[in-house]
Formats: C-alpha cells, structure tokens, sequence
C-alpha cells in the first residue's frame, strides 16, 4: 500500500528548514525596523506619556536623550524605562 504524494513524510532535515523559512517570514513581518524616540530629561514623563501612545510595541525600541551623545545598545533604553516606569 503506497501512500498518495500529498502524505509524503519529511525528513527532519525538510521540516527544521521550513520550520526556519517560516519563523523568520513571520518575525520580518513583525518587527520591521525600530521604533526610535528621543526624550528630554526635563520632561521626561510629559512626553513619554505622549510618545507611549504612538509606539508600536512589536518592535525594538530604541531611546536617546536629547543633548545626549550615547548610542542605545540597550543601556538607554534599560534607563529610560527604570526612570519612567519603575
């Protein structure tokens, strides 16, 4: 008894691959680009709570501080959220 073409069985190696192809087509769809916002310190919760709004939480956040030269690896964000929601 042979099985029809459409109940073809995968081999591992087929379905780790389309498992892959899938994931990273859904992750693309999901997080495409960042969400950047630069914040004063002088204000800070004003215009987070402004910004909040806006933001498309499926995305990476990326924060800077106005008249701040740091590039946000993580360390800025990390800030912004322990002085705006903690």
């Amino acid at each position: 008894m042979t099985k029809p073409d459409r109940l073809k069985l995968l081999s591992f190696e087929e379905i780790n691959y389309n498992t892959r192809v899938e994931f990273c087509r859904i992750w693309e769809s999901i997080h495409e680009g960042s969400e950047r916002i630069k914040i004063n310190w002088h204000s800070l919760y004003k215009e987070s709570l402004e910004l909040i709004k806006s933001l498309n939480l499926r995305k990476e956040l990326k924060v800077s501080f106005n008249d701040e030269y740091a590039s946000d690896a993580g360390g800025v964000t990390k800030e912004w959220v322990r002085e705006f929601f903690l």
